[in-house]
């Protein structure tokens, strides 16, 4: 995994709330597949903890470990379903 990669914006566009995930990173931002996965590369190498995803992208450790057991079963593919779905 590349040091450099940004994953979202860590800082508030336009002035918004750095305490509001939903504004911080703009109504329109999704979780997809290779941002979960490169989330979990990201904590499996140490480079971020969980305590920072939950500060900073309002991610929680039952999400994270979610997305981790999907990635473990599934892959990617996995990981595009939505929680509670069997579909895209």
């Amino acid at each position: 995994m590349s040091r450099d990669l940004v994953i979202a914006p860590p800082v508030p566009p336009c002035g918004g709330s750095t305490t509001d995930p939903e504004q911080r990173l703009g109504p329109q931002f999704r979780w997809t597949a290779r941002r979960k996965a490169l989330l979990l590369a990201a904590v499996d190498e140490g480079l971020l903890t969980k305590a920072f995803l939950e500060a900073i992208y309002g991610i929680s450790e039952e999400e994270l470990l979610s997305w981790k057991g999907r990635m473990a079963m599934g892959g990617l593919e996995a990981l595009k379903l939505k929680r509670g779905s069997g579909s895209k």
